[in-house]
């Protein structure tokens, strides 16, 4: 029997299923992302879905094309500037559209609903609006859930407390480590990390705050101001393209995880006009940060222990 499938229906389900396949990949690999951004990827996705009209194709010609339009989505919803960054995401929009088809494909094999149609890995379902929008809900509780949970387990390590503190103020806000934060001092090869500028403000000295907001939109008034020393120019590249942070040296840097408070000594913060997440954190951890002060610590609790060693010896051979 011939399935009639309607155009608007298709775009649709589809637009809803890859907006939600993005959404996983976005809390997966960490890089925040705006929501109209995901939406263009999804559409990009939406139009793929036409190759469901086509003739059954060949699975190397379907995984060819599949290719193609995958990475065009990933790359227009997460950018490609950042290249590991780009190619984490795509690895799991990859896996997430695998488990989705493959799910489907089952649940189309023991239940054969009527109006599911799937051909060339696209999946139609002929239902009314209300049904869709209903679908998208249920979807959207599973998905969330499903990435609270995941995020819980496998990005629990990676979210600490920040406290910043320069002139004698300091402020604690959220951080999380971002694996695509690579930036550094160009002279030192000092890791740095960015932090909202909102969040930071109320702890600098009025006339560096002032120096600093003004320097989003006249990075040349920075070199010229009093505090023109004390501050790093650090340029940087990100999914809306390239620039130039200002960045401090804090007088003093902590990060808190679980009850346990490490101090970094070699670390500047850089500072964004831009939102960095939903209000999760305000500021992202560049991984060298820790790689550095986990090696700290290896070495201090190891020096630790040849001190303990050393004592222990010393007692005995003191003894009777």
């Amino acid at each position: 029997m011939k399935q009639t499938i309607y155009v608007d229906i298709l775009l649709a389900v589809n637009l809803i299923i890859n907006y939600f396949l993005l959404r996983i990949t976005a809390k997966m690999a960490l890089p925040y992302t705006k929501r109209r951004r995901i939406f263009l990827g999804a559409a990009i996705g939406a139009v793929f879905s036409f190759i469901i009209f086509l003739p059954n194709l060949h699975w190397s010609v379907m995984g060819l094309i599949k290719l193609i339009f995958s990475v065009t989505i990933v790359a227009t919803t997460f950018g490609i500037k950042d290249v590991k960054r780009f190619l984490r995401c795509t690895a799991i929009f990859f896996i997430a559209n695998f488990l989705f088809a493959g799910g489907m494909i089952a649940f189309f094999i023991l239940f054969s609903p009527n109006g599911m149609y799937i051909n060339n890995s696209v999946v139609y379902f002929n239902f009314s609006a209300v049904t869709l929008i209903g679908i998208a809900a249920i979807i959207y509780i599973l998905i969330s859930l499903l990435t609270h949970f995941t995020k819980k387990r496998s990005l629990g390590d990676m979210e600490y407390v920040a406290t910043i503190e320069y002139s004698g103020r300091s402020t604690a806000i959220g951080a999380m480590v971002d694996t695509g934060c690579d930036l550094s001092e160009v002279f030192s090869a000092t890791p740095v990390c960015v932090c909202e500028f909102n969040a930071v403000k109320d702890i600098l000295p009025k006339k560096l705050a002032t120096l600093i907001s003004s320097s989003f939109s006249n990075i040349g008034k920075v070199a010229k101001s009093e505090y023109g020393k004390d501050l790093r120019l650090v340029p940087y590249t990100d999914v809306s393209g390239s620039g130039i942070l200002c960045a401090i040296r804090p007088s003093r840097f902590l990060l808190t995880q679980k009850n346990v408070q490490v101090e970094v000594d070699r670390v500047y913060i850089a500072f964004t006009n831009k939102s960095l997440s939903n209000g999760e954190y305000q500021c992202l951890i560049n991984p060298q940060v820790i790689e550095n002060n986990t090696a700290k610590r290896g070495v201090g609790q190891h020096e630790q222990r040849q001190q303990d060693s050393e004592q222990a010896e010393n007692s005995l051979s003191s003894g009777p």
